[in-house]
Parts: structure tokens; sequence; C-alpha cells
């Protein structure tokens, strides 16, 4: 599901039916990067004038607690030591290069947005994550968390070594 006013692309972790002969997709990332390409359609609304790359500034996955997730959230909890976290109003915002940042985007869940990003340059451009947002998406006994990575656009993609 996707907004087109704010660029934002909401993705669950759910469970796709079989595959069939005319989807043969299974990958998450191309999933959901052809359904934004889809929605998207030729508006110009949705692309940067610039470029004519599709916007995009923000992902959503929710319902990401299968495993190693607790654990990394837990531990990125430990870490920040927050005073309280839980709803959108408790979260906690790591930049994608601080260690926890790191931790997440290289998560399962990270990864899958990562992918996104790469394997689509030809839609949205050179992108990368910025900031990503944990939060407790609902009030049940047990937090179900729920990440939002804020993306942006890269003038340069590296070419060399990473520190």
């Amino acid at each position: 599901m996707a907004n087109r006013k704010r660029y934002v692309l909401l993705a669950l972790a759910i469970k796709y039916g079989p595959k069939t002969k005319l989807t043969p997709l299974g990958v998450w990332s191309d999933i959901v990067g052809l359904n934004l390409h889809d929605l998207a359609g030729n508006s110009t609304d949705n692309k940067n004038q610039t470029t004519g790359k599709l916007k995009l500034t923000y992902i959503f996955r929710i319902d990401a607690d299968f495993a190693p997730m607790p654990a990394i959230v837990k531990q990125a909890l430990k870490n920040a030591k927050p005073a309280k976290f839980g709803r959108w109003s408790s979260r906690l915002n790591f930049k994608a290069d601080s260690r926890a940042g790191r931790t997440i985007v290289g998560s399962t869940v990270g990864l899958s947005v990562s992918m996104l990003l790469i394997s689509h340059k030809e839609w949205f451009g050179v992108k990368r994550v910025k900031i990503v947002t944990m939060f407790n998406d609902d009030h049940r006994t047990q937090p179900r968390v729920a990440f939002l990575f804020e993306v942006e656009s890269v003038d340069q993609p590296m070419t060399g070594p990473v520190d």
C-alpha cells in the first residue's frame, strides 16, 4: 500500500499464496517494488522532476516479530535505555550509521528494505536508509515492534571500501 502524496510505502510481512506461472515473484522486495511501481503509474506527481525516478521517502515494516528480530529489538532497547518505549509518541530513532541503526538495517527486516532499494534503482534512483524508527504498533502485552525506514537520495554512489 502506498501513499502517493507523502511517498510512503507500507509493507506487511504477510505470506503470499502459492507461486503460479503468472506470479513467479517470491522475494518481498520484488513484490513490494512492483506494487509501488504499478501504483505510481505514469503520473508526474509521483516522480522526481529532475531525475524522473519514483519518489520514495519512507518504508514501514509492520509485524516484524519473526526471528531474529525480538533479540535485536531487546538489545536495542537495552543499549538505548529509553525512559519509555511504546506507541509512536514513545518511539526510538536511530541514525542508520549508528550501532543500533546498522544492526537493524543489517537484520532480516532491514535487508529486505535494502534489497528493495538496491534491486530497483532504475525506479527509485540511488537511495540509502537515513534513519530507522522503532515503535510498538499496538497495545498488546507482548510488544509488536514496527519499523519506519526514512530513505534519502544519494547524489554520488559509494565507489570505494566502507570504513
